[in-house]
């Protein structure tokens, strides 16, 4: 993720690196986010938000300014070249850094843009201003330009380092620091004429950000730096292994921070992190499947809008994923552990363990491109693909030695409702089925000339097709009639009658009479193009073209599980949800009181209930003490621990209100490592000797607290 900006407690922006041009937006102070196509003529690198509605994005290319919160945007007429970071001095003044020394800025709020002569050719990277007159910019032979009139003019300052600065930062006119590759920090406390050295870490360092006294520095590996003294010493903490390349925070300490693939967030200033969101790197997800509710697998491949190939994997229902880079077509896991994954000319990998490990087939491939793949049992697998000569079904019963052959269609996707009865469909309206386990097939009739993506069948005899329309078949595929579906990418019958369909552009569709007709259920909002859908049992865990990954639950137990958050800035609370608030006073309801902001004029105990787009609530947040007659707005007390930090134990004193909840403890990346019943405790002591050192999250009901484990 090259830029992010968290615009208040609920808004916040994500700009990805996808060569299509896109970014994500979140409405829920990170809980959530939604894939929004911009009208870009190259892929965004910047993002700029002066308020709710206005702002801009950079591009390599162009700028493009929004009125709407990025709604919709519009092209600004410039042209600058591999441009590298964007700021701001105030609303209308502002400035690009480009490559070959070009440096671009605006009077205008970004309307128009002039060249500036800096006196080098160096590309430019980073910028700092420290106020409306000075300034400073890195280069990638160790230089920083300053300016302390607006850009007018620009003194270049040697630091004495020859490699490349990814960015820059000033505290003060004396007290500034660059940082680089290998996890090279240059400081000066002169306003450089001197500069010291120092490598607190071995990883590139891509970027700061100062808030309050605080500076945090993004870098790779996972690395998160943080100093409180000026960048003079540095305290390291690591958050996975992505590298991570943007960080903003807003002055209600609430913050993002993006990696390849992930979003990270804060809410105490960038003190602790905890995943946001986390999906495939730039992967355009072809096929998803999982063994259980919890274990899983996503396959993608490098495409036009997407950069690698990958597979990856989840323990936890699809909330984190974990991969390797390579890129795959199929994927199919069963309940016992076995599985396989596809790819291109006609090669396959199986895994008995949940994908855990793999191996390779044994024999040669087919002479096919594998689209999709459906495991039998540990050693019999079939694909089906399509290289004109060769389309059709291919089935080995000895993991891959030898193979059979049944000509047919270029077949995209496979299901068995029993293992003697299953069905392929492919390009062209190509439809084939099996009476006998896949050992021979035949083709059905063709009832379209349109590509189809996927089939699936309730039993042997009911079953749907998907493609640009949707047909169905009660009778194993003799007649099909059409339904009134268009560009849908799965389906699923959870009984005769309810099942759910989920359209390329994030409609879930949901029907109660067998197909008949169709209800929107849910749509994302955004502009995510999706392949693939896994049916869980209470959730849907749908894939998309740009590595996304969504959960749509199907009822309300999950949210019914949620707290929301609210903070307070002065005398005006925050709440982290940007619609569908309800705030109370006292336990009572405020009428008219919905908004994600609401400034108290009464004392009372305030708190704040989310209800969701399908109607589902959560429950009630934490709450928040006003006193209007002495100006004072007072926290609900925190849980208490003790000791913090510890390397043994720690203990939690639990409220008597919260005696039937189950405590849980979260990891940064957003994972439950323990959980316990209180059972009416007064307190509950707990053993983190066996924890990794590190931060974690305790939560009982709706009161949390941040511990450390040395």
């Amino acid at each position: 993720m090259k830029d992010v900006h968290m615009l208040n407690a609920s808004t916040g922006y994500v700009v990805d690196k996808t060569g299509g041009g896109e970014y994500l937006k979140t409405e829920d102070g990170g809980l959530n986010y939604k894939r929004i196509s911009g009208s870009f003529a190259s892929a965004p690198n910047a993002i700029w938000m002066f308020n709710d509605s206005a702002g801009l994005i950079n591009c390599d290319l162009r700028c493009y300014k929004t009125t709407n919160g990025l709604i919709t945007d519009s092209g600004i007429e410039t042209y600058i070249l591999g441009s590298t970071a964007m700021r701001f001095v105030d609303r209308n003044v502002g400035f690009i850094t480009a490559s070959n020394g070009k440096l671009h800025k605006t009077i205008n709020g970004g309307q128009t843009w002039r060249l500036l002569t800096t006196g080098t050719t160096d590309n430019l990277m980073g910028m700092n201003f420290l106020n409306d007159s000075v300034g400073f910019v890195c280069t990638n032979s160790g230089k920083i330009l300053k300016t302390t009139n607006t850009g007018a003019t620009w003194q270049i300052l040697n630091t004495g380092y020859t490699y490349q600065f990814f960015d820059v930062l000033f505290t003060s006119n004396l007290v500034g620091i660059a940082v680089g590759g290998a996890g090279d920090i240059y400081r000066t406390v002169d306003g450089g004429t001197t500069w010291t050295a120092m490598r607190p870490i071995t990883k590139n360092i891509n970027k700061l950000f100062r808030i309050n006294q605080t500076i945090i520095a993004a870098c790779d590996g996972g690395i998160v730096l943080r100093s409180t003294d000026d960048g003079a010493t540095w305290t390291s903490t690591i958050y996975g292994i992505k590298d991570l390349h943007s960080v903003h925070i807003n002055q209600l300490g609430i913050g993002l921070m993006g990696g390849d693939g992930c979003v990270f967030k804060t809410t105490d200033f960038g003190a602790t992190w905890e995943i946001s969101k986390i999906g495939a790197p730039i992967t355009y997800l072809n096929k998803v499947s999982f063994a259980n509710d919890s274990i899983g697998m996503a396959v993608g491949y490098a495409s036009q809008v997407s950069l690698f190939g990958a597979t990856y994997k989840t323990k936890d229902g699809g909330k984190t994923w974990t991969g390797t880079f390579g890129g795959s077509f199929g994927v199919h896991l069963k309940p016992d552990g076995s599985g396989a994954i596809t790819g291109s000319a006609g090669g396959f990998a199986k895994t008995s363990d949940f994908g855990q490990t793999f191996q390779s087939s044994l024999g040669a491939n087919p002479n096919v491109g594998v689209r999709t793949i459906w495991v039998q049992n540990d050693s019999s697998y079939i694909v089906g693909g399509g290289n004109v000569l060769n389309n059709g079904i291919y089935r080995t019963t000895n993991t891959g030695r030898t193979w059979t052959y049944s000509a047919g269609g270029a077949i995209k996707d496979l299901y068995f409702p029993s293992d003697s009865v299953g069905y392929g469909v492919g390009l062209s309206g190509a439809t084939m089925k099996t009476k006998d386990g896949g050992k021979t097939w035949a083709n059905l009739p063709q009832i379209t000339f349109n590509d189809l993506d996927r089939v699936y069948f309730l039993n042997d005899t009911v079953g749907y097709q998907l493609g640009s329309g949707c047909h169905k078949t009660v009778n194993g595929g003799k007649t099909w009639t059409s339904l009134p579906i268009s560009a849908a990418c799965a389906i699923h019958f959870y009984s005769r009658d309810s099942g759910y369909v989920l359209t390329t552009r994030g409609n879930l569709l949901k029907s109660t009479d067998g197909g008949n007709t169709w209800r929107n259920f849910l749509n994302w909002g955004g502009n995510e193009t999706f392949n693939d859908a896994a049916f869980l049992k209470d959730r849907i865990v749908s894939v998309g073209i740009s590595g996304d990954v969504h959960t749509t639950f199907l009822n309300c137990n999950y949210v019914a599980t949620l707290f929301p958050t609210i903070m307070r800035s002065g005398k005006t609370l925050h709440a982290n949800y940007a619609t569908g608030n309800q705030w109370f006073r006292d336990s009572v309801a405020i009428v008219g009181a919905t908004k994600n902001t609401f400034t108290p004029t009464v004392s009372g105990d305030y708190h704040v209930v989310h209800t969701n787009n399908s109607g589902c609530k959560t429950k009630p947040s934490s709450k928040i003490s006003v006193v209007i007659n002495s100006n004072k707005i007072t926290a609900e007390t925190p849980l208490k621990v003790y000791p913090n930090p510890t390397n043994a134990q720690i203990t939690a004193d639990i409220p008597t209100e919260l005696g039937n909840e189950t405590l849980h403890v979260f990891n940064t990346l957003g994972q439950i490592v323990f959980t316990q019943k209180v059972n009416n405790a007064a307190a509950v002591t707990l053993n983190v000797s066996p924890f990794a050192t590190g931060f974690y999250l305790i939560r009982i009901g709706n009161k949390t607290a941040k511990i450390m484990k040395q």
